[in-house]
């Protein structure tokens, strides 16, 4: 053995083989063989050597040095394959030879279970260095390995030089949702590699992706300073200039986007967004098909394609764009979530929620999408049983995202929807609607944001009391009807009128020309500045035209922007809203024990809570003017379709059976899905008697009057009757006929008929409502007395302002209360505190 490595020292390569081979012949010796092996590899014999070193790695596997001869000689070959399984048995031997090895041989070969196998031996030894860190990292990330976050974390931490890991490491928390420390990364990497690209333009990306629009158009623009015909810094920059800043812009981006790739799917679309931004509406529309004919398995500019369609009102169009970008890319969380938000306006509230579903199945901890998905529910019931666990299903779903530990920045812009179809299932709401609040105030404490000045309130020193009405719906509108008489006549000497609104304040109609209220200020759709911008008026009370109509006045009904706030019976039904004192209601609605209905302190005006404005001149017109046969005793029941609770439809069946002359008139949904759902449903429950329904459409104010003035009764409905339906069919001279329900929303009729006296028209079961509106259709001389006494006293029920006075004095009362750490019980004229 001596004298043949000595040969194989001295260069003399047959004397050493020989001399090995006699050693061999003795017997087996792992170590003999690889001096032979190399020994044979050096005097041009490689085949022979590769033989030698396969017998020895068989007979003993976890040698290391016979393994890695092994694998280069079989790499030399280009049988890069036939290389790894040794490299893998001295790998496991704790060879880190052997390891470097299999990482760079597996990482050539894109074998990436190898590559982290072995990267992570190496790492956990303290054996990788930088290169191999970074391409263990990318490895990790490209495969989306269950241990990436570690890998990166551990390797940045260790090679805190490496612009790439930074860079990875923000791939991958951008694509985990973890923006901000997503963008901190890319920072890193930037400040490491200030012309790597990559690192700007993602940036950009995520903070345009969080909402900080103005910092990521600058990171565009540094990295168009680098690269100034950069496509993607072009396109990302129009992007973000259409929907955050100057459509101008966008469009010269978007153009020089275009020029440098006419043929470019994203630059058609880039292009066609901006103009759609500028206004183009139509034109965008048309040239954003070029971006899907070039490309038409572009998921997004489906999506994106939905969006536009939607905003014009091509509702059908929108949701088959929608749906075909779920199709290209099922899992494609935005075209998902816009698809349900579309589905949701479309009242298919069944495929909503279970798009919702989908999007919830890829983010799981969006409280935003989980809030929204907890109150899709279908808006015609077809029985107690579904409103009971539709119910149910929202409290439980309440409780867990309220433990669920999640948060919500903003709500307006990760829910935008208010509670509004809970107060048409006829159940008491102060519960369930306390722990939608609580739920939102747990996800987002920002919203019980309190005014400064609200903290140490002023007492009243004789001067005037600064009172804010707040509403989205200062123009023809219920809510505006319900409040503008009582913010018109407020006496001026007493009170400081604040208008607040969202309209530009040329539109809001509520004060005579050449008059208005003594501050009006105009807030965006932007919550927390607006809770700013109404904290800034001090206003001694706030009172809210409505809450639940509509996002912005519920969110920011959670705040305190005043000593005193109150809210009016827009939609009428408890908020929930802690910071809500008092909802303002009538004596003649309200039934005893009504406290238990509400979170705040129904406060019970003698007269009913608004000064409703004078009807106009109606023209007469004939049934056949809107489709109607002459000569039928018509049945009009005027109010929207998700008012129609299903006990109500025995009461529309028992008047059809009872008048074989009578046709009863239903106005249609603006959703189509919904006026289809109630169809079916009257269909199984009035079978044969829906021939004689007639449905008619939207129309304008006069038409409408025109038609109730050709019905013999106006049918309320049941739990949640109508309000200015009920006081227009009065003005007109037509009976309304109601049953009373528990709660005020219920009872609104009831307050119109008992403040006239005519309670005729008050049933007290659904069999005597069936009576009642059969005598007005069949006994012409009965409704003749009734319509009598209507025409006798409803002047009293416009423009009346004995409720103005009231409030007059309750306001004040309500401020001193509210220094005192009180609320006020306040019954037709007379308080106690609470």
């Amino acid at each position: 053995m001596a004298d043949a490595k000595s040969a194989h020292h001295a260069g003399d390569l047959e004397r050493a083989i020989a001399g090995y081979r006699a050693v061999l012949d003795d017997g087996p010796d792992a170590a003999t063989s690889n001096l032979l092996a190399i020994a044979l590899d050096g005097s041009g014999r490689a085949d022979e050597a590769e033989v030698v070193l396969a017998q020895t790695h068989e007979m003993e596997p976890g040698l290391p040095e016979p393994a890695i001869n092994l694998a280069r000689l079989r790499l030399r070959r280009g049988a890069a394959d036939d290389a790894l399984p040794p490299l893998r048995c001295a790998g496991e031997a704790g060879s880190t030879e052997a390891l470097i090895l299999l990482f760079e041989v597996a990482y050539a070969a894109g074998l990436h279970g190898d590559v982290l196998s072995s990267g992570r031996q190496l790492a956990a030894t303290g054996n990788l260095q930088v290169e191999q860190a970074e391409r263990l990292g990318e490895t990790s990330f490209r495969t989306g390995a269950k241990d990436a976050s570690s890998i990166l974390e551990n390797a940045s931490r260790r090679f805190p030089e490496s612009a790439r890991l930074h860079l990875l490491m923000a791939h991958h928390l951008g694509q985990r949702g973890a923006y901000a420390p997503a963008v901190a990364a890319f920072r890193r990497s930037q400040c490491l590699f200030p012309a790597d690209l990559d690192a700007v333009f993602n940036a950009a990306r995520i903070l345009d992706l969080v909402g900080e629009n103005k910092t990521a158009s600058r990171e565009c623009g540094r990295a168009l300073a680098v690269a100034p015909g950069w496509p993607d810094a072009l396109l990302l920059g129009a992007r973000i200039e259409a929907l955050h800043g100057s459509p101008a812009n966008a469009c010269a981006l978007a153009a020089q986007a275009l020029a440098g790739l006419p043929s470019g799917p994203k630059a058609h679309a880039a292009f066609a967004l901006a103009r759609f931004a500028g206004g183009e509406k139509d034109a965008a529309i048309a040239g954003h098909r070029c971006a899907l004919l070039l490309d038409p398995a572009d998921a997004m500019e489906w999506n994106n394609r939905g969006v536009m369609l939607k905003e014009v009102g091509t509702v059908d169009g929108a949701d088959l764009a929608y749906g075909r970008a779920r199709v290209i890319s099922p899992e494609l969380l935005p075209a998902i979530k816009n698809h349900a938000a579309l589905l949701f306006d479309m009242t298919d509230m069944e495929a909503a929620a279970d798009a919702y579903d989908h999007a919830l199945r890829i983010a799981p901890d969006d409280a935003g999408l989980a809030m929204k998905r907890a109150m899709t529910f279908p808006t015609i019931m077809r029985s107690e049983a579904e409103i009971d666990a539709i119910r149910s299903d929202i409290e439980h779903r309440m409780q867990a995202i309220k433990c669920s530990g999640l948060a919500i920045a903003d709500p307006l812009k990760e829910v935008g929807r208010p509670n509004f179809y809970l107060a048409y299932h006829g159940r008491n709401d102060r519960d369930l609607q306390s722990l939608i609040a609580e739920t939102y105030l747990t996800l987002c404490p920002a919203l019980g944001f309190v005014a400064p000045h609200c903290r140490t309130p002023k007492p009243r020193s004789g001067g005037k009391l600064r009172i804010g009405f707040l509403s989205k719906f200062f123009y023809d509108h219920s809510v505006k009807f319900i409040s503008e008489g009582i913010i018109r006549n407020l006496d001026p000497a007493l009170f400081e009128v604040h208008l607040i609104s969202t309209m530009v304040e040329e539109d809001v109609d509520i004060f005579p020309p050449g008059q208005g209220p003594a501050v009006y200020t105009r807030i965006e759709e932007d919550l927390f500045q607006a809770q700013s911008d109404i904290a800034a008026l001090e206003l001694d009370v706030l009172v809210f035209g409505d809450i639940g109509m509509e996002p912005l006045s519920y969110y920011l009904g959670f705040a305190r922007f005043a000593p005193v706030q109150c809210v009016m019976q827009g939609h009428p039904v408890t908020t929930g809203l802690p910071h809500m004192d008092y909802f303002v209601c009538s004596a003649l609605q309200e039934i005893d024990g009504a406290e238990s209905h509400y979170t705040e302190v129904p406060i019970r005006v003698r007269d009913i809570p608004l000064c409703y404005p004078e009807l106009p001149v109606v023209p007469d017109k004939p049934l056949s003017a809107f489709g109607l046969p002459e000569g039928r005793t018509l049945y009009f029941c005027p109010q929207t379709l998700f008012k129609f609770h299903p006990d109500f439809d025995a009461i529309l069946k028992g008047i059809l059976e009872g008048d074989p002359n009578g046709i009863l008139v239903l106005l249609k949904d603006r959703q189509e899905t919904r006026s289809r759902q109630l169809e079916e449903r009257l269909s199984e429950t009035l079978g044969a008697l829906t021939k004689r329904i007639h449905w008619v459409g939207r129309m304008q104010k006069l038409d409408y009057y025109a038609l109730l003035k050709n019905s013999a009764v106006m049918l309320d409905t049941t739990h949640f009757c109508g309000g200015n339906t009920t006081i227009q069919a009065l003005g007109l001279g037509i009976p309304p006929v109601t049953l009373p329900a528990e709660y005020v929303r219920g009872r609104m009729t009831v307050g119109w008929l008992e403040a006239i006296d005519v309670t005729e028209m008050v049933a007290d079961t659904a069999e005597d409502y069936v009576r009642i509106s059969l005598a007005c259709g069949t006994d012409p001389a009965w409704r003749a007395e009734v319509v009598a006494k209507i025409e006798a006293r409803k002047h009293e029920l416009f423009e009346n302002q004995a409720c103005v006075r009231e409030l007059e004095a309750f306001f004040p009362a309500a401020y001193d209360a509210a220094l005192r750490g009180e609320r006020l019980r306040w019954i037709s004229g007379h308080h106690v505190p609470c």
